[in-house]
């Protein structure tokens, strides 16, 4: 590691290390590596131009922008899974709802009177007769 090094190419080395874990957010451990940068860079023999202090400017920017719209791209795909997954399930109660609804109009329309018995009127569905 250099300073001028990217954290989204330290990252990727780096993301198996227990100890990259041990840090609890991403923006704490890029916080700690442009740190760690700035120490490097200032104990380092060979000053930065600042040619090369505005492209590695230029490089982390990039870095970042294409981290936060990978970060947005996951959001936007887990959103409309969760969006898709409930219009489903919507979809899978208007069914019920309408069975059941069919169900209910097709029995009163079979079994028009009410003193007859269930045993009886099962029968008679059965068979055909009210058909």
């Amino acid at each position: 590691m250099t300073s001028s090094s990217i954290w989204a190419d330290v990252k990727k080395s780096i993301s198996s290390d227990p100890r990259y874990d041990a840090v609890g957010s991403s923006s704490l451990r890029q916080e700690l590596f442009e740190t760690y940068l700035k120490r490097l860079a200032s104990s380092s023999a060979i000053p930065e131009t600042p040619e090369e202090a505005a492209e590695r400017k230029i490089k982390e920017r990039k870095a970042k922008e294409e981290a936060s719209l990978r970060d947005r791209q996951a959001r936007v795909t887990q959103e409309q899974e969760k969006v898709t997954q409930e219009a489903n399930k919507s979809r899978a109660g208007a069914g019920r709802e309408d069975g059941e609804r069919l169900f209910g109009s097709l029995l009163v329309d079979q079994v028009r009177s009410h003193d007859v018995s269930y045993t009886i009127m099962e029968l008679m569905l059965i068979s055909g007769i009210l058909e």
